[in-house]
């Protein structure tokens, strides 16, 4: 199987080049900087578009994201398609939901509120239009993605167990996926060619105070999960940032596709050993 990943340095596609490469397939990631219309997709079996622009500090205009999530996109696969590709999957995000719902289920109507969302969405729906049946296209729509090295709320977390001696106590539910298992689920749809929206999530539902005592035990650290501190947490979780750490949001069982390649403990050790490290994932 020869495949092209688009984002050359972004975070998945570095990892999932890695997985497909660990298993004998011919894996090459491209820059779509300068546009697709200069890559060469001839002779490939799947393309997978990890390219994209992500929330920034200080935000980007609806316009940039509109360019490099939906447009980008729109004209990589059209290319791919001309050129024979049978296959292509796009990651998008469990954004597309927007900050109002706790629980998606198959039958949760996308309702984004960010630029970013919004684009996502666009894209998704502009690329089932280009749909055939020599030419398939499979939606990730990930929650939160965590593994050595990753961006995002994964780090903040961490850097919050390493330092403080307590931790609140909250029964929040959350959909987590690891990044060896994003791998793994995409290298099952590339080899199976499989079409359609997705919804990976690690093997189990977890809370955010479970992964944080699992850090903790990974990195060798005491910490108390205190009832007190929850007690707080919960006057404030359907606030800002408290009800992004604390809330709950998570795909329900009508729609998740669970992953038990690697369960969330062994992921957390994982993590946390490569980081100490420098191991790559």
């Amino acid at each position: 199987m020869r495949v092209i990943i688009t984002g050359k340095t972004s975070y998945i596609g570095v990892n999932v080049k890695k997985f497909f490469e660990e298993r004998g397939h011919i894996c090459e990631t491209v820059s779509l900087r300068d546009g697709a219309e200069n890559v060469d997709f001839s002779e490939t079996d799947t393309v997978v578009h990890c390219a994209g622009a992500v929330h920034k500090k200080g935000g980007n205009s609806e316009e940039y994201f509109k360019r490099v999530n939906f447009s980008l996109a729109v004209e990589t696969a059209k290319k791919a398609k001309a050129s024979g590709v049978r296959q292509f999957i796009f990651l998008s995000s469990m954004s597309v939901y927007g900050d109002r719902v706790s629980v998606v289920s198959a039958d949760t109507v996308p309702n984004p509120v960010t630029p970013y969302g919004k684009s996502k969405l666009l894209a998704e729906r502009e690329l089932f239009k280009l749909s055939a049946d020599d030419f398939t296209v499979a939606v990730l729509r990930p929650p939160m993605v965590y593994g050595k090295g990753c961006p995002g709320n994964y780090s903040a977390l961490r850097k919050i167990v390493i330092k403080s001696p307590v931790f609140p106590k909250v029964s929040n539910k959350k959909s987590f996926l690891y990044i060896k298992n994003l791998c793994f689920f995409i290298f099952y749809l590339a080899e199976n060619r499989k079409s359609g929206i997705f919804f990976p999530m690690d093997g189990e539902y977890i809370s955010t105070d479970f992964l944080a005592e699992n850090i903790a035990e990974a990195v060798g650290k005491k910490i108390k999960i205190s009832k007190s501190a929850g007690f707080f947490i919960n006057i404030f979780k359907n606030f800002g940032i408290v009800k992004k750490a604390f809330g709950s949001l998570y795909y329900d069982e009508s729609c998740a596709d669970k992953i038990d390649f690697i369960d969330v403990k062994r992921a957390v050790f994982e993590t946390e050993r490569e980081e100490k490290t420098g191991g790559a994932n």
